[in-house]
């Protein structure tokens, strides 16, 4: 009677040792798969994708949420410079 115990203890201790290792490689798995969405956030790092602005120059993504920087206005050469701009 006492080696039919013993043998139901170790299997119980089996089937908790097989549910916390799959319970951690779940959770392993999910933690470091990359996100599905359109901001490009893999992990809290950007995708290193670039847009071309209109001016010609680039700007590329920036971490939290991985959106592109905004292009810089493109100069209107119709536009009076003060005369102190420069100092």
């Amino acid at each position: 009677m006492e080696n039919e115990s013993k043998k139901g203890y170790w299997f119980v201790a089996l089937v908790v040792v097989i549910i916390v290792v799959a319970a951690y490689l779940a959770l392993k798995n999910e933690a470091s798969a990359p996100t599905d969405d359109q901001t490009g956030a893999v992990g809290g790092v950007c995708t290193q994708d670039v847009k071309r602005c209109a001016d010609g120059s680039y700007v590329s993504r920036v971490a939290p949420t991985c959106e592109f920087t905004a292009c810089a206005e493109p100069l209107n050469p119709n536009t009076e410079v003060p005369a102190d701009w420069n100092k």
